[in-house]
Order: C-alpha cells, then structure tokens, then sequence
C-alpha cells in the first residue's frame, strides 16, 4: 500500500473517532465550500466600492477586482471542465469504493453513498480542487494575505475530501494544480478578452438590475457545483459527463 492510501486511512481513522467528527466531515466537505467560494466572490466584487471609473484602468481598485472575479471565473470553468473529462477518462477508482474504511453511520447509509461514487466519475483529478486552485489563484491577483487564507481552507476542505475516501492526497494536489493553471491562462488571455470583459463590467453600472440577476444565477450555479453549466455543455456538445 503506498502513501496515497495509508495518508486516506489515517485522516479516516481521525474523522470516524466519533460519529460527530464523521457526520461534520460529510456535512462541511459537501455544499460549504461552494457557498464560501461564492461569498468571496463576492467579497472580491465591491471590496473597493460599488462603482467603478469610466475608464478601464487597472490602477482603479474598483476595476481591478472586478477585473480578478471574471477571470477567476474564466479560470474556473477552464479547469473544471477540463477535470471532469479527465476522470472520465483516466476512470481511477474512489476511494471508498474499495478500501475498508470506516464510516460510523448507518451501514445502510454508507452503502448508498458508496453505490453513487461507483456511478460517477474516478478520482484523478479532483474537479472540488481544480475550482478552489484557481479560486486562491484569483484571490492572489488582489491580495496576497487573503490568498494565504484561502488556501489554508482549501487545505481543510481538500483533507475531509480525502478522509472521506472520495479522493487520494494526489488527486487534490492534481486538481489544485489544474485549476492554478485554467487561471493563468485565463490570465494571460484578459487583454485580448477585453473586448468582452470590459462592455461587460460597463453593463454592470449602466444596467446593475439585469447584471447582479445574472450574476446571482451563477452563484447559484457555483453553489450546485455548476450543475446548469455541465447541463448546457452536455446540451452543446452532446456529451455527458456525470455530475
């Protein structure tokens, strides 16, 4: 057994000291951290102000964190759909479909959270860690200490993950790597996207009702895991990839 698997039953046998730690590790490894993500989101979005200047200069604070938000965004829908097809592809088994791990909860409960991961993707790489590896990318474009602080939950979040047996230590790092990488090219693309981004930003003052009804649809969709956004993809390309 090598150090992938001993590191996924060691935070097991943490969480599964008491049924409380266990269902927590359940509760907080599911919707919480795609509700956070939204809320620095944002955070990020009126940390300087509500209006931005007329023009569409990165030393207005105002435009450059609103500037961060969509190409963290951008960022993020370039590594999560990149993970997804990859374990797809790549198919390597959860976890908790074959290591005897323990789960201090009804049996037949366990059985059926069992039952759902052997339908769905494999492991490699971990599409929760892709998003928050370009989300803490995002969050250093404009700050450097809460990137810091980011990352120290997305640490947290990734080691329930692990205990819970969905994914191996590798799959996290893999998956955080992917979505550093979706936001640096989604980064490195942010002038010639200006064309869109800034008419864009500029809708958002002139017609604030319709953006921010917009905007909260996609949180909505980031807190169901972009379930809408795999939905019209699937609808697009015709391709399916399990949610």
């Amino acid at each position: 057994m090598g150090w992938d698997e001993s590191a996924v039953l060691w935070l097991n046998h943490l969480i599964a000291l008491k049924p409380q730690y266990f269902h927590a590790a359940l509760f907080l490894s599911d919707v919480t951290p795609w509700i956070l993500a939204s809320a620095i989101l944002v955070a990020l979005w009126f940390a300087q102000g509500e209006q931005q200047a007329e023009q569409w200069d990165e030393e207005d604070e105002v435009y450059r964190h609103r500037l961060a938000v969509l190409t963290t965004l951008i960022g993020a829908v370039l590594a999560f759909a990149a993970a997804r097809p990859l374990a797809f592809w790549t198919a390597r088994p959860v976890p908790l479909t074959w290591m005897p791990l323990q789960a201090p909860i009804d049996p037949t409960v366990w059985a059926q959270v069992v039952e759902v991961f052997r339908q769905q993707h494999g492991a490699f790489p971990s599409d929760h860690a892709a998003f928050w590896g370009a989300l803490t990318a995002g969050v250093w474009l404009v700050s450097r200490r809460w990137s810091g602080v980011v990352f120290l939950g997305v640490m947290f979040f990734s080691a329930l993950r692990v205990a819970l047996g969905y994914h191996y230590p590798t799959d996290m790092v893999a998956g955080f790597a992917l979505g550093m990488m979706g936001l640096a090219i989604a980064f490195a693309l942010r002038r010639k996207m200006s064309w869109l981004l800034n008419p864009l930003l500029m809708q958002v003052d002139a017609r604030p009702h319709w953006a921010y009804a917009l905007g909260l649809l996609i949180l909505l969709d980031l807190s169901q895991r972009m379930a809408w956004f795999f939905g019209l993809l699937a609808t697009w390309l015709g391709v399916y990839f399990p949610h």
